[in-house]
């Protein structure tokens, strides 16, 4: 137990490498999950609460922080 304690430092690193990786993969999940409930669902609600899902996780954002996207 204190070779996991003595690790788990070295791994969280104070640059937040691991978390940012763990955020993306979470991510990346999501996009393909709403991706593919959009593409496939039958039921024409889900597929369009898929494209509403996707289209909040892909707009891009200004600059100046508004939520508007870029053109």
């Amino acid at each position: 137990m204190s070779l996991l304690t003595d690790l788990v430092p070295e791994v969280l690193h104070p640059d937040g490498g691991l978390l940012t990786g763990a955020a993306s993969l979470v991510y990346a999940g999501t996009v393909t999950g709403a991706t593919i409930a959009a593409l496939f669902s039958r039921d024409p609600g889900r597929r369009r609460a898929a494209r509403y899902v996707l289209a909040l996780l892909l707009r891009r954002t200004g600059g100046g922080g508004s939520d508007t996207p870029e053109s």
